[in-house]
């Protein structure tokens, strides 16, 4: 009987559905021109690209930075991500450093599940110099989603001419194994 319960435990769980990782962007994955430096530059993934879904998680995030600007030498830069405030950023979830080895290519960095708890979130690029020391982010050239703002010190402005260049990889409804449920799988063996 203990046997059955197995094959059947196990037959469940490899059966069961499996979460696909999505990746979220806006730009049109042509990359063409840098962003202006002086400004920080976010992207907001709103419930359009998430699916409303507010239990998913970010696995991996990524860039692209302009080659040779200012010059040759990469500094990389940071991801944030934020929740979405009222289509302003709110409490910062992660920051995470992105190193640049090969500029106007998409470049990734896995990390741990971040567990958002929204359906609508921010990435937001942040550099690691002041200008003109920096990488210059970079955009698409397809005039733009409506889904990318620049801040100054004291502003927000909704860029209209192109998407920025950053990405992640969602996963919204990542199958998590409850720990407590490993006495039960020992106990069939009992």
């Amino acid at each position: 009987m203990k046997k059955l319960a197995l094959i059947t435990l196990l037959a469940a769980w490899l059966l069961r559905p499996v979460a696909a990782e999505t990746m979220l962007f806006w730009d049109d994955g042509a990359p063409e021109e840098n962003l202006g430096y002086s400004y920080t530059w976010g992207v907001l993934f709103d419930e359009f690209k998430t699916g409303g879904d507010d239990s998913g998680v970010i696995t991996r995030l990524g860039a692209v930075v302009y080659p040779n600007w200012p010059d040759s030498i990469y500094q990389g830069g940071y991801i944030n991500v934020y929740q979405d405030d009222a289509t302003s950023p709110g409490t910062l979830l992660g920051s995470y450093f992105l190193p640049v080895s090969n500029p106007g290519y998409y470049e990734w960095i896995d990390i741990d599940d971040l567990v958002l708890g929204t359906d609508r979130f921010w990435l937001i690029w942040t550099y690691t110099d002041l200008p003109p020391l920096l990488d210059a982010l970079m955009r698409d050239d397809n005039g733009g989603n409506a889904h990318t703002y620049y801040f100054t010190d004291t502003q927000q402005y909704k860029y209209l001419n192109a998407d920025a260049c950053l990405r992640c990889y969602w996963d919204a409804s990542p199958q998590r194994l409850d720990p407590a449920s490993w006495g039960e799988v020992k106990g069939l063996y009992d």
